[in-house]
């Protein structure tokens, strides 16, 4: 695996989630025109190379694609994913950022929080995680419950979602899973 380049990492990120855009052309280009500059304190600038031989990061020993995290680049990387899977970019009026109760909805078993992670851990990763990993990824989604508490607060959700309580409720505890699956080293691995 190799370290995805910050147009990887950003563009990969919103396509991956399908961020919704605007169907408006103009709209459209603005917003992307905004995620391509996100990518600019990560060090990788859209159409704008240091030098006629690309980006050093892919021909120069010994880093080679390793030197796309730094010290420099991963707090905007973090920070990217982070606003992405909690309160989202608002350009145009359109929200965009992930719906975290949607792509829970479409896993084989939202309602066994071992079956979730492992299904967003598959989906998202390009290596298995460790069962240490898999076990901290438990203890943010439901921190020292049962397995059966997660299984009662979904269905409670899905037989009542039009609850705001339920459904905020369930929100912050799948996005705080979602960040940091998203905040995790091997989101960064292609």
């Amino acid at each position: 695996p190799m370290i995805k380049n910050p147009l990887d990492f950003v563009a990969g990120t919103l396509k991956q989630f399908t961020i919704p855009f605007s169907p408006l052309l103009n709209r459209k280009y603005n917003a992307w025109n905004t995620f391509s500059r996100l990518t600019i304190p990560m060090q990788m600038e859209y159409f704008n190379p240091p030098d006629v031989a690309g980006w050093k990061a892919y021909y120069q020993e010994p880093v080679f694609y390793r030197t796309w995290i730094n010290s420099a680049t991963l707090a905007p990387r973090m920070a990217f994913v982070r606003q992405l899977a909690s309160t989202g970019y608002v350009l145009n009026t359109v929200r965009h950022a992930i719906n975290v109760l949607e792509l829970v909805a479409s896993l084989s078993d939202p309602t066994d929080p071992n079956v979730l992670i492992d299904d967003l851990a598959a989906w998202l990763y390009p290596q298995p995680l460790s069962s240490g990993q898999l076990a901290y990824l438990k203890e943010v989604l439901i921190p020292g419950l049962p397995d059966y508490e997660w299984t009662i607060e979904y269905h409670d959700y899905t037989s009542n979602p039009a609850d705001a309580e339920l459904r905020m409720a369930l929100e912050a505890k799948l996005r705080d899973l979602l960040i940091a699956m998203l905040t995790m080293p091997e989101y960064h691995l292609s």
